[in-house]
Order: C-alpha cells, then sequence, then structure tokens
C-alpha cells in the first residue's frame, strides 16, 4: 500500500469515525429528551 492510499484510507477512516461519533451524540441526546418529556 503506498502513503497515498494509505493517507486516503485515514481521512476516510476519520470522516466515518467523526460522524459515527456526531450521530451516536444526537441519538443519545435524543433518547434523554424523551425520557425528560415522559416525566412531566
Amino acid at each position: 500500500m503506498s502513503d497515498r492510499a494509505f493517507h486516503l484510507f485515514y481521512i476516510i477512516f476519520l470522516t466515518v469515525l467523526a460522524l459515527g461519533s456526531v450521530g451516536g451524540i444526537a441519538w443519545w441526546l435524543r433518547s434523554i429528551g424523551r425520557q425528560e418529556k415522559e416525566k412531566n
């Protein structure tokens, strides 16, 4: 694997990781918001 291919793979990996983290945090906040609504 060349340096360029590895660099491209690394960028894609970080992008997927970032999107996964953002999606997970958004889902977590939504589930907390739902629990708060049920309490009131």
